[in-house]
């Protein structure tokens, strides 16, 4: 899972800028977050993100089953 996010934040970021990875922890809830500087994702695909096999119409063409990684 982390290297999928890790791939996917690389391919959709812009190219010679930083992915960030940060992790905290609150009331023992873990939350990693990693971040680019890529294309954002609209409001109406991010309500669909971890629907299993879910593509933004409006995203690349690159291939990938959608799996919500």
């Amino acid at each position: 899972m982390f290297a999928n996010i890790l791939s996917n934040a690389n391919q959709h970021g812009s190219q010679d800028t930083p992915i960030r990875v940060s992790a905290t922890t609150t009331d023992n809830i873990f939350e990693l977050k990693v971040t680019n500087e890529g294309n954002k994702i609209s409001e109406d695909s991010q309500v669909h993100l971890f629907e299993p096999f879910y593509r933004d119409p409006k995203g690349s063409n690159t291939k990938g089953l959608g799996l919500g990684l």
